[in-house]
């Protein structure tokens, strides 16, 4: 996500294991609104001195993300253009697109408890 973008890259930055950005989808179908900010993660990531791998997704996501702010309305044009975008506008919800495609509005960065198979915010 967006609102936690510093927050989670400078939480994995520095790890020696590889990093995975997995994006969600919608019903096993790619949404523009998780490929944008796991363009901007790379785009983090890659600042910080981390390695692209060799496949393309990490440089789809990129170039989706830096397309995207480059358009016309920028980011919040292309998150309203996506799918969640387009489905929160038609429940009635289109002014939280703007909220979606703000930046580093958390400090919290999300932790996977295996014992409790569940995911908490950390610091």
């Amino acid at each position: 996500a967006f609102a936690n973008l510093s927050a989670v890259c400078g939480a994995v930055a520095g790890e020696a294991r590889p990093v995975h950005i997995l994006c969600a989808g919608t019903r096993e179908q790619i949404s523009l609104d998780d490929v944008l900010p796991a363009g901007a993660m790379v785009e983090k990531l890659v600042a910080a001195g981390r390695a692209m791998v060799a496949d393309d997704s990490g440089r789809v996501a990129l170039e989706a993300y830096r397309g995207a702010l480059a358009s016309p309305g920028g980011l919040v044009a292309a998150m309203r253009s996506s799918r969640g975008g387009r489905n929160l506008d038609r429940i009635g919800l289109g002014a939280d697109v703007e909220f979606c495609a703000a930046s580093d509005t958390l400090a919290g960065v999300p932790r996977f408890d295996p014992a409790g198979n569940r995911i908490t915010l950390g610091g």
